[in-house]
């Protein structure tokens, strides 16, 4: 049996535990605020405002995901002394929406691994590659993570005449 280097295997791991990650943040956003009010400031934003957002506060996002669950709880109510509760749930959106595309990125990974590494042609490396450019700009950008909710059936924000609407 040929034993495969690190690069060369599957990162499905990681991914589950990024995607578990992320419906704890939801979750979490469910426990301590109201989800309908984090989506209604959510919604206010233009893209540009999600991006300036993100951007102000990548550093406390990068240390939200960096936290356990009980370690989350005791920094956002340090948080919560100088931000308001909108800006502490916008943060645990955020952070849920880091996940979904950190998900993303090693579902990517995955998928171009081969051209990640040393060992292919120029042309193969360099195509792909290019390829794997590609597929990262497609990555979900600043929408609400209602798949996450979804996925352990919590509540998203929505209100049940909101979600009647969209089955129509």
């Amino acid at each position: 049996m040929v034993k495969q280097l690190a690069h060369e295997k599957d990162m499905g791991s990681y991914s589950l535990f990024v995607w578990r990650d992320a419906m704890e943040l939801t979750s979490l956003l469910e426990e301590d605020f109201t989800a309908s009010e984090v989506l209604e400031s959510f919604e206010k934003l233009s893209d540009e405002q999600r991006r300036a957002f993100e951007l102000e506060h990548e550093d406390t996002i990068i240390q939200i995901l960096g936290k356990t669950v009980s370690q989350r709880r005791t920094f956002l109510k340090a948080m919560l002394k100088s931000h308001s509760n909108d800006c502490c749930g916008l943060l645990l959106v955020f952070a849920a929406i880091a996940q979904v595309r950190t998900m993303e990125i090693i579902e990517l990974r995955d998928r171009y691994r081969a051209v990640l590494a040393p060992g292919q042609g120029n042309r193969d490396t360099a195509a792909g590659l290019y390829g794997f450019y590609r597929n990262m700009t497609k990555l979900p950008t600043y929408e609400w993570p209602f798949e996450v909710f979804d996925a352990y059936g919590g509540y998203s924000g929505l209100d049940s005449a909101e979600e009647d609407d969209d089955s129509a």
